[in-house]
Protein backbone atom coordinates (compact mmCIF):
# COMPACT_ATOMS: atom_id res chain seq x y z
CA UNK A 1 0.00 0.00 0.00
CA UNK A 2 1.52 3.50 -0.84
CA UNK A 3 2.05 5.18 1.94
CA UNK A 4 1.22 8.76 1.32
CA UNK A 5 -2.41 7.08 1.63
CA UNK A 6 -1.76 5.22 5.07
CA UNK A 7 -2.24 8.52 7.08
CA UNK A 8 -5.50 9.89 5.26
CA UNK A 9 -7.77 9.16 7.73
CA UNK A 10 -5.24 10.70 10.82
CA UNK A 11 -5.73 13.90 9.32
CA UNK A 12 -8.97 14.90 8.07
CA UNK A 13 -9.26 17.64 10.86
CA UNK A 14 -6.56 19.03 9.55
CA UNK A 15 -7.42 18.96 6.01
CA UNK A 16 -10.61 20.64 7.08
CA UNK A 17 -8.42 23.51 8.69
CA UNK A 18 -6.49 24.26 5.23
CA UNK A 19 -10.04 24.44 3.65
CA UNK A 20 -10.99 26.87 6.26
CA UNK A 21 -7.96 29.24 6.07
CA UNK A 22 -8.05 28.71 2.07
CA UNK A 23 -11.59 29.83 1.93
CA UNK A 24 -12.22 26.73 -0.28
CA UNK A 25 -15.91 24.89 -0.21
CA UNK A 26 -19.45 25.87 -0.59
CA UNK A 27 -21.58 28.39 1.75
CA UNK A 28 -23.22 25.79 3.56
CA UNK A 29 -21.70 25.62 7.38
CA UNK A 30 -22.18 22.58 9.17
CA UNK A 31 -25.37 20.82 9.07
CA UNK A 32 -26.80 17.96 11.20
CA UNK A 33 -26.26 17.65 14.92
CA UNK A 34 -22.71 18.04 16.05
CA UNK A 35 -22.92 16.51 19.03
CA UNK A 36 -23.11 13.28 17.64
CA UNK A 37 -19.45 13.87 16.90
CA UNK A 38 -19.05 14.39 20.54
CA UNK A 39 -21.07 11.02 21.41
CA UNK A 40 -18.57 9.23 18.64
CA UNK A 41 -15.13 11.01 20.31
CA UNK A 42 -16.39 9.85 24.00
CA UNK A 43 -17.64 6.23 23.18
CA UNK A 44 -14.26 5.62 20.87
CA UNK A 45 -11.84 7.16 23.86
CA UNK A 46 -13.60 5.62 26.14
CA UNK A 47 -13.46 1.97 24.26
CA UNK A 48 -9.97 2.84 23.68
CA UNK A 49 -9.65 3.34 27.68
CA UNK A 50 -11.13 -0.70 28.25
CA UNK A 51 -8.30 -2.31 26.02
CA UNK A 52 -5.78 -3.18 28.74
CA UNK A 53 -3.58 -6.07 26.89
CA UNK A 54 -4.57 -7.14 23.80
CA UNK A 55 -2.63 -9.93 21.31
CA UNK A 56 -3.58 -12.06 18.54
CA UNK A 57 -2.63 -12.81 14.89
CA UNK A 58 -3.40 -11.17 11.97
CA UNK A 59 -2.53 -11.63 7.78
CA UNK A 60 -2.17 -9.03 5.67
CA UNK A 61 -2.44 -9.07 1.79
CA UNK A 62 -1.62 -6.08 -0.26
CA UNK A 63 -1.58 -6.06 -4.39
CA UNK A 64 -0.21 -2.81 -5.45
CA UNK A 65 0.45 -1.14 -8.75
CA UNK A 66 1.93 2.58 -9.12
CA UNK A 67 3.96 4.52 -11.31
CA UNK A 68 7.54 3.63 -9.76
CA UNK A 69 7.36 0.17 -10.40
CA UNK A 70 5.25 -0.03 -13.49
CA UNK A 71 8.38 -0.59 -15.65
CA UNK A 72 9.42 -3.30 -15.15
CA UNK A 73 6.80 -4.74 -13.56
CA UNK A 74 2.87 -4.52 -13.49
CA UNK A 75 2.08 -5.14 -10.00
CA UNK A 76 3.39 -6.31 -6.92
CA UNK A 77 1.76 -9.22 -4.79
CA UNK A 78 2.20 -9.73 -0.95
CA UNK A 79 1.15 -11.48 2.02
CA UNK A 80 2.36 -11.14 5.83
CA UNK A 81 1.91 -13.18 8.66
CA UNK A 82 2.05 -11.08 11.70
CA UNK A 83 1.52 -12.05 15.67
CA UNK A 84 1.46 -9.68 18.26
CA UNK A 85 1.19 -8.72 21.74
CA UNK A 86 0.32 -5.18 23.97
CA UNK A 87 -0.09 -4.48 27.11
CA UNK A 88 -1.08 -1.16 28.52
CA UNK A 89 -0.02 -1.51 31.74
CA UNK A 90 3.90 -2.19 30.58
CA UNK A 91 3.94 0.04 27.92
CA UNK A 92 4.92 -2.39 26.29
CA UNK A 93 4.15 -3.87 22.38
CA UNK A 94 5.53 -6.17 20.60
CA UNK A 95 5.17 -8.35 16.49
CA UNK A 96 7.04 -11.14 15.22
CA UNK A 97 6.35 -10.47 11.50
CA UNK A 98 7.08 -13.48 8.46
CA UNK A 99 6.90 -12.36 4.55
CA UNK A 100 4.96 -15.50 3.44
CA UNK A 101 4.91 -13.81 -0.49
CA UNK A 102 6.56 -11.34 -2.29
CA UNK A 103 6.49 -10.98 -5.92
CA UNK A 104 6.08 -9.02 -8.49
CA UNK A 105 4.64 -9.95 -11.98
CA UNK A 106 4.90 -8.82 -15.60
CA UNK A 107 1.28 -9.54 -17.03
CA UNK A 108 1.45 -13.02 -19.00
CA UNK A 109 4.99 -13.06 -19.19
CA UNK A 110 7.04 -12.62 -15.79
CA UNK A 111 7.52 -13.06 -12.72
CA UNK A 112 10.11 -12.63 -9.85
CA UNK A 113 9.90 -14.00 -6.49
CA UNK A 114 11.87 -11.91 -3.79
CA UNK A 115 13.28 -13.94 -0.30
CA UNK A 116 10.99 -14.32 1.93
CA UNK A 117 12.12 -12.51 5.28
CA UNK A 118 11.02 -11.64 8.60
CA UNK A 119 11.16 -8.03 10.44
CA UNK A 120 10.50 -8.59 14.24
CA UNK A 121 9.90 -5.97 16.93
CA UNK A 122 9.41 -4.93 20.48
CA UNK A 123 8.84 -1.19 22.33
CA UNK A 124 8.99 -1.25 25.98
CA UNK A 125 10.83 1.13 28.23
CA UNK A 126 11.21 3.83 25.99
CA UNK A 127 12.84 2.04 22.96
CA UNK A 128 12.14 -0.01 19.73
CA UNK A 129 14.32 -2.82 19.01
CA UNK A 130 13.26 -4.63 15.09
CA UNK A 131 15.36 -7.41 14.25
CA UNK A 132 15.51 -8.10 10.36
CA UNK A 133 16.85 -7.13 6.90
CA UNK A 134 16.43 -3.80 7.65
CA UNK A 135 17.90 -2.79 4.49
CA UNK A 136 15.65 -1.82 1.02
CA UNK A 137 18.20 -4.37 -0.74
CA UNK A 138 16.74 -6.82 1.56
CA UNK A 139 17.64 -9.53 -0.35
CA UNK A 140 21.74 -9.22 -0.37
CA UNK A 141 22.25 -7.74 3.01
CA UNK A 142 22.12 -9.73 6.52
CA UNK A 143 19.74 -9.44 9.18
CA UNK A 144 20.42 -6.99 11.71
CA UNK A 145 19.05 -5.34 14.96
CA UNK A 146 18.44 -1.51 15.35
CA UNK A 147 18.00 0.13 18.66
CA UNK A 148 15.88 3.31 18.84
CA UNK A 149 13.45 5.11 20.32
CA UNK A 150 9.57 5.28 18.54
CA UNK A 151 9.33 8.09 16.50
CA UNK A 152 13.00 8.50 15.75
CA UNK A 153 12.86 7.64 12.24
CA UNK A 154 11.34 11.10 11.83
CA UNK A 155 8.06 10.38 10.44
CA UNK A 156 4.61 9.56 12.05
CA UNK A 157 3.84 7.31 8.92
CA UNK A 158 4.17 3.50 10.05
CA UNK A 159 7.03 1.73 8.00
CA UNK A 160 5.57 -1.50 7.24
CA UNK A 161 7.24 -4.02 8.85
CA UNK A 162 6.15 -2.45 12.23
CA UNK A 163 2.97 -3.53 13.25
CA UNK A 164 1.20 -1.85 16.01
CA UNK A 165 -2.90 -3.00 15.59
CA UNK A 166 -4.18 0.31 17.11
CA UNK A 167 -3.56 1.99 14.27
CA UNK A 168 -5.96 -0.25 12.16
CA UNK A 169 -8.59 1.98 14.52
CA UNK A 170 -7.75 4.95 11.77
CA UNK A 171 -8.94 7.50 14.09
CA UNK A 172 -7.88 8.15 17.66
CA UNK A 173 -10.19 9.80 20.83
CA UNK A 174 -7.89 13.43 19.99
CA UNK A 175 -8.30 13.86 16.40
CA UNK A 176 -12.48 13.48 16.99
CA UNK A 177 -12.57 15.65 19.83
CA UNK A 178 -10.56 18.23 17.88
CA UNK A 179 -12.89 17.72 15.05
CA UNK A 180 -15.94 18.27 17.38
CA UNK A 181 -14.31 21.61 18.60
CA UNK A 182 -13.97 22.77 15.29
CA UNK A 183 -17.41 22.08 14.14
CA UNK A 184 -18.95 23.80 17.27
CA UNK A 185 -17.02 26.93 15.75
CA UNK A 186 -18.09 26.26 12.32
CA UNK A 187 -21.81 26.01 12.51
CA UNK A 188 -22.54 29.35 10.53
CA UNK A 189 -19.35 29.26 8.57
CA UNK A 190 -19.40 30.34 4.58
CA UNK A 191 -16.14 28.57 4.22
CA UNK A 192 -17.22 24.64 4.41
CA UNK A 193 -20.01 22.56 3.57
CA UNK A 194 -20.08 19.50 6.22
CA UNK A 195 -22.98 17.28 6.75
CA UNK A 196 -23.75 15.68 9.88
CA UNK A 197 -26.10 12.41 9.62
CA UNK A 198 -27.26 9.55 11.26
CA UNK A 199 -28.99 6.62 10.84
CA UNK A 200 -29.41 3.67 13.86
CA UNK A 201 -26.20 3.37 15.24
CA UNK A 202 -24.83 4.45 12.32
CA UNK A 203 -22.93 8.39 12.14
CA UNK A 204 -22.20 10.11 8.99
CA UNK A 205 -19.48 12.93 8.51
CA UNK A 206 -19.41 14.18 5.14
CA UNK A 207 -17.53 17.37 3.75
CA UNK A 208 -17.29 18.48 0.11
CA UNK A 209 -15.78 21.48 -1.90
CA UNK A 210 -17.14 22.95 -4.79
CA UNK A 211 -16.43 20.80 -8.00
CA UNK A 212 -13.29 21.50 -10.02
CA UNK A 213 -13.71 20.77 -13.93
CA UNK A 214 -16.68 19.49 -12.43
CA UNK A 215 -15.67 16.79 -10.29
CA UNK A 216 -16.32 17.85 -6.27
CA UNK A 217 -14.15 16.67 -3.96
CA UNK A 218 -15.93 14.25 -1.34
CA UNK A 219 -15.06 12.64 2.42
CA UNK A 220 -17.77 10.43 3.97
CA UNK A 221 -16.55 9.19 7.20
CA UNK A 222 -18.89 6.78 8.76
CA UNK A 223 -19.26 5.46 12.87
CA UNK A 224 -21.09 3.07 14.40
CA UNK A 225 -22.00 4.26 17.97
CA UNK A 226 -22.16 0.87 18.55
CA UNK A 227 -19.24 -0.63 17.86
CA UNK A 228 -17.40 1.59 20.67
CA UNK A 229 -17.44 5.38 17.95
CA UNK A 230 -15.42 3.33 15.19
CA UNK A 231 -14.99 4.07 12.14
CA UNK A 232 -16.90 1.46 9.64
CA UNK A 233 -16.31 3.21 6.16
CA UNK A 234 -14.43 5.62 4.84
CA UNK A 235 -15.05 7.10 0.83
CA UNK A 236 -13.08 9.68 -0.74
CA UNK A 237 -13.33 11.45 -4.39
CA UNK A 238 -10.40 13.46 -6.09
CA UNK A 239 -10.98 16.11 -8.80
CA UNK A 240 -8.04 15.03 -10.52
CA UNK A 241 -10.24 12.46 -13.40
CA UNK A 242 -6.84 10.07 -13.31
CA UNK A 243 -7.47 8.99 -9.37
CA UNK A 244 -10.29 6.95 -8.69
CA UNK A 245 -12.40 6.65 -5.38
CA UNK A 246 -10.68 5.15 -2.22
CA UNK A 247 -13.02 3.25 -0.08
CA UNK A 248 -11.96 1.72 3.28
CA UNK A 249 -14.37 -0.95 5.22
CA UNK A 250 -13.79 -1.86 8.73
CA UNK A 251 -15.01 -5.25 10.76
CA UNK A 252 -15.51 -5.41 14.59
CA UNK A 253 -16.05 -7.76 16.83
CA UNK A 254 -16.68 -7.34 20.78
CA UNK A 255 -14.20 -9.24 22.99
CA UNK A 256 -13.42 -8.99 26.75
CA UNK A 257 -15.18 -5.67 27.06
CA UNK A 258 -14.52 -3.82 24.15
CA UNK A 259 -14.25 -3.31 20.46
CA UNK A 260 -11.31 -4.40 18.45
CA UNK A 261 -11.24 -4.67 14.56
CA UNK A 262 -11.49 -8.21 12.88
CA UNK A 263 -11.02 -6.76 8.59
CA UNK A 264 -9.59 -3.73 6.90
CA UNK A 265 -9.88 -3.33 3.74
CA UNK A 266 -8.61 -0.52 1.10
CA UNK A 267 -9.45 -0.32 -2.33
CA UNK A 268 -7.92 2.32 -4.70
CA UNK A 269 -7.72 2.38 -8.36
CA UNK A 270 -6.35 5.16 -10.82
CA UNK A 271 -4.77 5.39 -14.14
CA UNK A 272 -1.21 5.40 -12.30
CA UNK A 273 -1.86 4.37 -9.19
CA UNK A 274 -4.03 1.32 -7.37
CA UNK A 275 -3.70 -0.81 -4.91
CA UNK A 276 -6.05 -3.35 -2.79
CA UNK A 277 -5.11 -4.14 0.55
CA UNK A 278 -6.90 -6.50 3.64
CA UNK A 279 -5.80 -6.83 7.02
CA UNK A 280 -7.30 -9.72 8.65
CA UNK A 281 -7.13 -10.51 12.72
CA UNK A 282 -7.36 -13.83 13.01
CA UNK A 283 -7.35 -14.05 16.24
CA UNK A 284 -8.27 -11.31 19.09
CA UNK A 285 -7.07 -12.14 22.62
CA UNK A 286 -8.27 -8.19 25.11
CA UNK A 287 -7.85 -7.75 28.33
CA UNK A 288 -6.66 -11.49 29.43
CA UNK A 289 -2.90 -11.39 31.62
CA UNK A 290 -0.38 -11.25 29.06
CA UNK A 291 2.91 -13.03 30.88
CA UNK A 292 5.78 -10.40 30.87
CA UNK A 293 8.10 -13.10 29.25
CA UNK A 294 6.13 -12.34 25.91
CA UNK A 295 7.51 -8.87 25.85
CA UNK A 296 11.89 -10.12 26.02
CA UNK A 297 14.53 -9.67 23.40
CA UNK A 298 14.34 -13.44 23.70
CA UNK A 299 10.97 -13.53 21.71
CA UNK A 300 12.11 -11.47 18.90
CA UNK A 301 14.91 -13.65 18.30
CA UNK A 302 17.85 -12.11 19.78
CA UNK A 303 20.21 -13.80 21.82
CA UNK A 304 23.21 -12.72 24.17
CA UNK A 305 26.29 -12.03 21.97
CA UNK A 306 24.45 -10.54 19.01
CA UNK A 307 25.22 -6.87 18.03
CA UNK A 308 22.78 -3.93 18.23
CA UNK A 309 23.18 -0.79 16.00
CA UNK A 310 22.00 1.89 18.68
CA UNK A 311 20.82 4.62 16.06
CA UNK A 312 20.36 7.07 19.15
CA UNK A 313 24.26 7.29 19.29
CA UNK A 314 25.49 5.48 16.29
CA UNK A 315 27.25 2.91 17.72
CA UNK A 316 26.95 -0.99 18.51
CA UNK A 317 26.45 -2.40 21.38
CA UNK A 318 26.61 -5.98 22.34
CA UNK A 319 23.56 -8.29 23.94
CA UNK A 320 23.86 -8.75 27.27
CA UNK A 321 21.73 -10.85 29.51
CA UNK A 322 19.24 -10.27 26.94
CA UNK A 323 19.73 -6.56 27.51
Amino acid sequence: MNEKHIRVLRVFFIFLVILFLCGAGATAGVKGDIELVGMLAEGFKANRQKIGTWKGTATVTSRRSDSVIKDPFDFIVTEKSITFACDANLNARRWNLKVLEDRRVKEGTQEVRRNAYFANGLIKNGLMWRVGPLTRARDSHPYSCRMSVPGQMGTRLVPMDIFDPFEYFKNDSNDLGEIYRIFKLWVDSDKCNIVISRDGSLVSVEHSSAPIDGRPLVNRYTYDLSKGGGMVAYYSTDPDPDKGPLQVSYEYQEVGGAWVPTKVVWDFAGKADSYHVEVAFDQNVVNEPIDPSEFTLATIGLQDGDIVYDQRTDTDLSIRNQR
